[in-house]
């Protein structure tokens, strides 16, 4: 019964040490953290404050190294973060923030408009593409052909070069059918088709 008890003891000596290493670790105010160091030290059962106090900061040492703290070995002052971790975390901020909406339904007038959005924009095209299927393809060529736009459909083609994929999808097609003429051939004539 007395074996358990040690056992129960060092136990809870040991978490509440693991504790005062967390919080000294973390501490920022220099007194608390000359406090904390003193309570290691009177753990390890060293008699003088100075004696603690350097027990307290070996402790400290040990411990960032355990844990890769970013500062250099032997660091023992107050705690600091990371100025890349502090970069980083305002980074993933900013850009949360200035994040789009998936759908293009949902954004301002000047998320669309405005150069300051331009970088959100061209990544939210990387981030979404948009996915051509001849449904859409269909119902841009009538768009496009629409109030006499098929009478001009050569210029209204080039209009195709400012879709992004659509290019690369009308190739797509015209290879599955074993077509030989060029994808701006293609759109102009089904836009001519669509104004007939």
């Amino acid at each position: 019964m007395n074996n358990y008890v040690k056992l129960y003891e060092q136990f809870v000596t040991e978490s509440k040490l693991e504790d005062l290493k967390n919080k000294l670790h973390l501490e920022t105010n220099k007194s608390k953290a000359k406090k904390l160091k003193i309570a290691i030290g009177k753990m390890y059962h060293e008699r003088t404050p100075k004696d603690q106090e350097d027990t307290g900061n070996h402790v400290l040492k040990k411990y960032r190294d355990t844990i890769g703290y970013w500062k250099p070995y032997g660091d023992t002052d107050v705690y600091e973060e990371d100025p890349a971790v502090i970069a980083a975390e305002a980074e993933a901020k900013r850009k949360k923030e200035r994040e789009l909406p998936k759908a293009k339904s949902k954004w301002t007038y000047d998320q669309v408009t405005s150069p300051e959005w331009a970088e959100e924009r061209a990544d939210h095209a990387k981030k979404y593409p948009f996915k051509w299927n001849q449904r859409e393809y269909d119902k841009w060529t009538k768009a496009v052909a629409g109030n006499g736009g098929w009478k001009h459909s050569a210029d209204m083609a080039q209009n195709a070069l400012h879709e992004p994929g659509l290019i690369a999808w009308v190739e797509k097609m015209l290879r599955k059918e074993y077509r030989t003429e060029t994808p701006l051939e293609r759109i102009q004539w089904d836009i001519e088709m669509h104004g007939e």
